[in-house]
């Protein structure tokens, strides 16, 4: 699959925005604050196309300079003059210029543009001649510079003009950036892929051609429903895309160029000490995005493209160079974790076999698994130690090599270990069960390997050790949730290593024998930050957010992302998929199930694009169950199924999630989608079950809806098994529409239910559908669902109810103006009626909604035009 048209040229409004400055402004000229990699050469061309296809052709002269370490300075002419004028002497071909434009000057007076691409490397006799060609009143003047005029000191005749308007080429905000691809690839993209990619670039405008054309090039992308999914994560390792990025980058100067290298071999500096080490240049990388602050406070480089391009392939000479620089000016100190090592490894220094280790098991914990396997493989004179052994399984485990790394771990565990190797082994290999839960097997490998260490390794039989056999001998045996629940529970008593409780967390919540208000998970939750492994704490907060949302949303959203991401980690399409998770759930909750659908297709996407298949199944899931028909929409039924594929053995929270699928499958046979509904409710846990029945009845077809009415007997036995408000206020309603209970949902409405906008709305639309609804009843319904929905997207329940007994569509449209104030005759104009017409319209709308005027019309807030 081929973009529509490859990346499309995101400086054309910048382009329009100065000509349109120069012109309005009265000052004929224009500075242009072209910050490195800002795309200077596409402003320009675009200026130039304005100018060449507008309806009035306008004269203009293109004069680029380079810098004076080349013979020819300037670069060309491009414009009406075809001669190219050879000199090294930038005051000759500016006086050159001048003559030209004297005798070039129209009759009608019209001033000829002149376009000066990098005049921060004009000299000041040059900037003189130019200031008077404007102060004659011969020309216009563009400017484009990297740098403000006030830090140019060659520049400075150019003040006699006065304060000159700016137009500022900066790096892409993320906004920008998702409107860019969102054009070139015809679907909005997906929000763990604008993350991707904006990490990749730093929103550098001209790294996001580059990858633009890479991801063209080699078709990495695909439509699954209503977006664009973009697959970034081979670009790092693309040898074309490095060597290009050292092109650009050598075009920033030596004290640029080494303070960018340094930046990124010692990931990152303090930011007290940054414009002492560049003081020329830093403020310029900082404001062209290259370089950005931390939450931290120190810098770092923005594109995790340069990272690796720099990291990979620095060559030895400046590499070593740098390093000396570096020492003698911020000292070792400030060369952070694993990039202390790598750095003097690039160099040639002497490291020893215990940093090696170290630096891997960091590099590992910040998900750096490529370079954690780098480290963990340095061949230092045939020593390989047990710990960065450990580390290299760990990588390798970290890049999907699951089963052969928990073998190699085994096979590790019978060789002779010392105390300390042990615990590393074994705390390492906690860290990779985090991922099992649901398949049994390797915590027996886990519990078998341990018992054989404890045993044969001296030193070994201590409280940590035996906590991780007794965690794992628990959890490699199946049993019944309120059985695991005690079990842990016994787990969880005197001192407990930090790595048992994350584990049992994980397991507790993943099993269904842990709410997410139960004591152990909270205390996590408030201690999050502690937990090393970035991959470990991801997982963590997933199994949190999904078990949280069988209840009520609240806590998860209060904890600061700083918690779960500190910094700028190397996981930021699975944030972002995580995001749009919690995302999801709120709308839902709130009301929005449209826009919830929209969010877990994107979270369902970017989670499998990154390995965490799980997530992205229940995501899919979710999808689906929101709107049944996406399941033959374009991509998401393959997405979906390939997930299925990859699911391997789950966990119990999320087995059951996934046997709600099935519904959306059936959701057009009603006979055997009760049977399966039936079952349901018989056999999953309430919480989910009930769920499962709220899908059927909001979102699916009328006939659907009737399946949940007659089992009225089992949703009302659920509800005594509910402690979640929401959850129970929801298995109420279903209970009462069964039983054709008005009074009951009038009761629900004013109780358990009220502030829940989703729940509210639903049962709104279930008191308009009702046969036995007086229609005085049907008023209060009406005026409910419109102030909360209008007439945009919502579930099929209300638009079933809003279709049948809600206003017609030429009646919200006529009542939407009327309560925004228009009069009946400007209604009347815009909607091309004739006034009595428009009288009447309005007349049954305010029968319908129980209003006398349209002060109440206006106080409803649904009720509004689209525009």
């Amino acid at each position: 699959m081929k973009a529509k048209n490859g990346c499309s040229n995101l400086r054309t409004t910048n382009a329009i925005e100065a000509l349109s400055v120069l012109s309005d402004s009265g000052a004929h000229r224009l500075a242009v604050l072209c910050h490195f990699g800002s795309g200077q050469a596409s402003f320009v061309t675009e200026v130039l196309r304005i100018l060449n296809e507008g309806p009035r052709t306008r004269k203009y002269l293109r004069i680029r300079c380079q810098t004076h370490q080349v013979s020819n300075p300037f670069f060309g002419f491009v414009g009406f003059l075809d001669e190219w004028i050879e000199t090294a002497d930038f005051a000759a071909v500016v006086r050159a210029v001048d003559d030209y434009v004297g005798a070039l000057m129209e009759p009608s007076g019209q001033r000829i543009l002149v376009l000066v691409e990098d005049g921060q490397y004009l000299d000041p006799e040059s900037a003189y001649v130019l200031t008077q060609m404007v102060q004659a009143q011969r020309v216009e003047l563009m400017l484009c510079n990297s740098r403000p005029l006030n830090e140019l000191a060659n520049l400075e005749p150019l003040a006699a003009l006065g304060p000159m308007p700016t137009v500022v080429l900066g790096p892409l905000s993320p906004a920008q950036t998702a409107q860019e691809l969102g054009k070139a690839l015809g679907k909005t993209p997906t929000a763990g892929s604008v993350a991707a990619v904006q990490s990749l670039t730093g929103g550098i405008y001209e790294l996001l051609l580059l990858l633009m054309r890479r991801i063209d090039e080699t078709e990495s992308w695909e439509h699954i429903a209503d977006y664009a999914l973009i697959r970034t994560d081979h670009l790092l390792e693309d040898n074309a895309i490095h060597e290009l990025i050292w092109f650009y980058l050598r075009r920033l100067d030596d004290q640029e160029l080494d303070a960018v290298v340094g930046t990124v071999l010692a990931g990152g500096y303090p930011g007290a000490g940054w414009k002492e080490l560049c003081p020329e240049g830093g403020r310029s990388l900082i404001r062209s995005g290259l370089v950005s602050e931390g939450i931290d406070k120190s810098f770092f480089v923005s594109s995790r493209l340069i990272q690796r391009t720099i990291l990979s392939s620095t060559p030895p000479s400046s590499s070593l160079r740098i390093f000396n620089v570096w020492q003698e000016f911020a000292g070792p100190a400030w060369v952070k974790d694993w990039h202390a090592i790598w750095w003097a490894l690039s160099v040639g220094s002497i490291v020893t076999e215990g940093e090696l280790a170290l630096a891997a098991r960091q590099a590992n914990d910040q998900n750096e698994f490529t370079m954690g396997l780098a480290l963990a493989s340095v061949d230092l004179r045939g020593v390989v130690s047990v710990s960065r052994d450990i580390q290299r399984i760990r990588a390798a485990e970290g890049q999907g090599l699951r089963v052969e790394a928990r073998n190699e771990l085994e096979s590790l565990a019978t060789s002779e270990l010392t105390a300390e190797d042990a615990e590393e082994l074994t705390k390492a290999w906690m860290i990779m069960l985090g991922s099992c839960y649901g398949d049994l097997g390797p915590y027996r490998q886990a519990a078998r390997a341990w018992a054989h260490i404890a045993q044969t390794a001296a030193g070994t039989h201590n409280t940590k050790l035996a906590k991780r056999i007794e965690l794992a001998e628990v959890l490699s045996e199946h049993m019944e949730p309120t059985e695991r629940s005690r079990i842990l529970d016994s787990v969880f008593t005197g001192s407990v290593p930090g790595d048992v409780q994350l584990i049992g967390v994980l397991a507790g919540l993943e099993s269904l024998s842990w709410s997410f208000c139960n004591e152990h998970v909270q205390y996590l939750l408030e201690h999050l930050h502690l937990v090393d492994s970035l991959g470990l704490r991801m997982h963590l907060y997933t199994a949190m957010a999904t078990a949280e949302a069988l209840g009520d949303v609240s806590s998860l959203g209060q904890i600061p992302w700083t918690v779960v991401f500190p910094g700028h980690g190397g996981m930021p399409r699975a944030e972002a998929a995580l995001v749009s998770l919690r995302q999801a759930w709120q709308e839902d909750f709130e009301y929005d199930n449209k826009l919830s659908t929209s969010k877990f297709v994107q979270a369902a996407a970017d989670f499998s694009t990154v390995g965490m298949h799980q997530l992205g199944h229940y995501c899919a899931t979710n999808a689906a169950l929101r709107e049944p028909a996406l399941d033959d929409a374009t991509g998401f039924a393959t997405l979906a199924d390939g997930l299925m594929d990859d699911l391997g053995v789950e966990p119990e929270m999320f087995k059951q999630v996934s046997m709600l699928g099935k519904l959306a499958t059936l959701h057009a046979d009603p006979a055997t989608l009760g049977q399966y509904v039936s079952w349901l409710l018989d056999s999953l846990d309430a919480r989910i079950a009930i769920q499962g029945a709220w899908h059927v009845y909001r979102d699916f077809e009328d006939s659907s809806r009737v399946v949940i009415t007659s089992q009225t007997g089992r949703i009302a036995g659920l509800v005594g098994q509910l402690s979640s408000p929401r959850l129970r206020a929801i298995g109420m309603l279903l209970a009462s529409a069964g039983r054709n209970d008005l009074t009951g949902i009038q009761n629900i409405l004013m109780g358990e239910a009220n502030g829940l906008a989703g729940i509210e709305s639903v049962a709104w639309a279930t008191v308009l559908l009702s046969a036995h609804a007086q229609e005085r009843e049907r008023i209060v319904a009406r005026k409910g669902l419109y102030s909360r929905s209008g007439n945009g997207p919502r579930a099929a329940i209300i638009d079933s109810a809003l279709q049948r007994h809600g206003l017609s569509t030429r009646e919200f449209e006529i009542a939407s103006y009327a309560a925004i104030g228009m009069s009946n005759k400007q209604i009347s104009t815009e909607v091309n009626l004739s006034v009595r017409t428009v009288e009447g319209h309005l007349y049954r709308s305010f029968q319908k909604l129980g209003i006398q005027d349209r002060e109440e019309l206006g106080g409803i807030e649904g009720l509004r035009p689209p525009y």
